[in-house]
């Protein structure tokens, strides 16, 4: 054949092979979280003492998709331990309610929220449900409410997520407890989704309040 019908011939292929390689060129890079379910440590054995204890709320819009209520503490290794996911659709008494147990039965020291949407809402909602348990009595009269500390997230979900995802791969974040759809919005989050999964929010929230900043030396 011709060089021209050579040309005619191959041309398509290598446009179609030079647009896909265009596309992963501008497609945003994702490092796989799939060692997460190495930082599984389920034996209580292994786990240090607790330093400072938190449950992190994200607020579900509506009651339609499910608020992420995720438990953990700052250990004495300097590590962040998940250890409870009691994430759950329903309307705000319902997950406020869910938060204030949490943080009872754990003996939290603060419940973070973000106060994006509804503004003081999450905080009137959190402390309604806590003085019920108290009046229930499944709380005691003297127990105080932790610190309910808010979160208004100005920043888009890759860079305020992104640093938490890479603290999971350095070891400095672990689970003390099997957590398995925690666990799987994690591994599944792509970076560019317009999604805001619920569990990723409170974990994230939860880290950043309780993991010390880098350089730092005390706990």
């Amino acid at each position: 054949r011709s060089p021209a019908a050579r040309t005619r011939t191959t041309c398509p292929r290598s446009t179609a092979v030079t647009n896909m390689a265009r596309r992963h060129a501008t497609r945003p890079p994702r490092r796989s979280l799939r060692p997460l379910r190495s930082a599984r440590h389920l034996d209580p054995t292994t786990h240090p003492e607790k330093r400072r204890v938190g449950v992190a709320v994200d607020p579900s819009g509506g009651g339609r998709d499910p608020a992420g209520i995720i438990g953990g503490y700052l250990g004495a290794d300097r590590r962040l331990w998940f250890t409870h996911d009691r994430s759950m659709v329903g309307p705000a008494d319902k997950w406020a309610r869910a938060a204030a147990q949490l943080a009872y039965e754990t003996d939290a020291d603060l419940i973070v929220y973000e106060s994006n949407y509804g503004a003081d809402m999450a905080r009137a909602v959190i402390r309604t449900a806590w003085d019920a348990l108290i009046r229930e009595g499944t709380i005691g009269e003297h127990k105080p409410c932790p610190l309910l500390t808010p979160v208004h997230s100005r920043r888009g979900k890759f860079l305020r997520a992104e640093p938490i995802a890479q603290s999971f791969r350095e070891d400095h974040i672990r689970t003390a407890a099997y957590l398995p759809e925690m666990e799987s919005e994690w591994i599944t989050w792509v970076p560019t989704s317009p999604e805001s999964p619920g569990r990723i929010d409170a974990s994230v929230h939860l880290a950043w309040a309780l993991l010390p900043p880098p350089g730092s030396t005390s706990v």
